[in-house]
């Protein structure tokens, strides 16, 4: 019986053992194939980690080289640019001079354009007669080509003296020239074509001054001098003109400065202004005057604008400067305003008239106070009659009264 029971015990896991077998031979057979697919990436992926190794490498050197090629693109750009105008300066000196001569008939100086000059220009100068004993010596004139039919084309010159050409373009300037059939002729001076267009980029905004009434001139090579209210303003590109003389500044009749552009000042509005309501020529005390308009003087509306500027930045996540913290310097830079002024606590109205009421606390008439008839004559230059009495009202009563508000409705 034991030996039956060992028997069948033999048999049944002989049956398992193969069962087992076939069931495990394709999933072993499939682990290896797996163990073979994961050897397999993992060799590719290391080769590809080398490749990117090498074409991050690449790429890193590509940086190197384009900023290199950054610096010196910008260094030939300025070699290029310096050469340009040694190039247009020498060409300008060649053509110095020369004088262009425009709308002069076609044919009319016949076969010999020299000699119709030098008798022609003593007849449309009269300057160069009393100041030439002698003949112009021109040393060759000849007309340009040029693409418009319509009209004569340009003559040019060459004068043997430079001083000549000088005389003639300042004659012209003077006796504007014109002939028989009321044609006027325009003598210009000659320039490269480089210059020439640099001063012909002046052009928009001259209109401009000249409709305004300002003056302005360009001197050599392409240099806009402006004249406005006893200031002197150089520019020296028509970009720059552009940026400071700005026609919106032009049409609202603001002061233009040296520095660019600027808002006329307080204290030819607040006299006009009062002079107008008082019948009173050119009021001078602009301290007077700020009191009465109940305006803040400039100096105060600066700060606390600045201040206001600087609890935006603080406050607004949206101020492009929020969050800046600029690093520590000795030089002055835009953004010194960080470090030199302190956000603003209040409303800008309230801390306008907090420090205009500390800075007026030694001024002879508070904006508040009744100012006594007649003071009103020494703010202006002229001597005036006795006020009538719709004049003196005003200063008899309050702000209101004058039809001027509370200054701290205003401030």
């Amino acid at each position: 019986m034991a030996t039956g029971m060992e028997s069948l015990k033999e048999t049944v896991a002989a049956m398992l053992k193969d069962s087992l077998k076939e069931a495990l031979d394709p999933i072993t057979k499939q682990m290896v194939e797996n163990g073979n697919i994961l050897r397999s990436l993992k060799e590719q992926s290391e080769t590809h980690a080398k490749k990117f190794d090498t074409v991050f490498n690449k790429i890193d050197s590509m940086q190197v080289d384009l900023r290199k090629n950054e610096k010196k693109r910008a260094l030939v750009s300025r070699e290029v640019t310096k050469l340009r105008k040694k190039l247009n300066d020498l060409e300008d000196r060649s053509r110095s001079n020369n004088v262009r001569l425009v709308n002069l008939p076609a044919g009319i100086e016949g076969d010999d354009p020299s000699g119709y000059l030098q008798k022609m220009l003593p007849e449309w100068i009269p300057t160069l007669k009393r100041s030439h004993s002698t003949p112009l010596e021109i040393d060759r004139a000849h007309r340009i080509y040029s693409n418009n039919t319509s009209r004569p084309r340009t003559m040019i010159f060459k004068l043997l003296r430079y001083t000549d050409r000088q005389s003639i373009l300042e004659g012209a300037r003077k006796a504007r020239p014109t002939l028989s059939d009321g044609t006027q002729l325009l003598f210009f001076a000659d320039y490269s074509p480089g210059t020439t267009q640099e001063r012909q980029g002046y052009r928009e905004i001259r209109a401009k001054l000249r409709r305004k009434g300002i003056d302005s001139f360009l001197i050599h090579p392409a240099i806009l001098r402006v004249n406005y209210k006893g200031t002197r303003m150089s520019f020296n590109s028509a970009e720059e003109a552009k940026d400071a003389l700005k026609s919106s500044v032009l049409e609202d009749d603001l002061c233009i400065t040296a520095q660019g552009t600027d808002f006329i000042s307080i204290e030819e509005t607040l006299k006009d202004a009062l002079s107008g309501l008082t019948t009173y020529y050119e009021p001078t005390n602009t301290n007077n005057l700020y009191i009465l308009a109940g305006i803040a003087p400039p100096d105060i509306r600066r700060v606390v604008a600045s201040r206001t500027e600087r609890r935006r930045q603080t406050t607004d996540e949206r101020h492009p400067l929020h969050g800046h913290v600029p690093a520590p310097s000795r030089l002055k830079s835009r953004k010194s305003f960080l470090t030199s002024t302190a956000p603003l606590e209040t409303t800008p109205s309230e801390a306008r008239l907090a420090m205009w009421k500390e800075k007026l606390n030694n001024h002879p008439h508070s904006p508040t106070m009744h100012i006594p008839a007649g003071k009103m004559e020494q703010l202006g230059k002229v001597e005036m009659p006795e006020p009538a009495p719709l004049r003196r009202g005003p200063f008899q009563g309050s702000p209101k009264q004058m039809g001027v508000p509370e200054w701290s409705n205003n401030v």
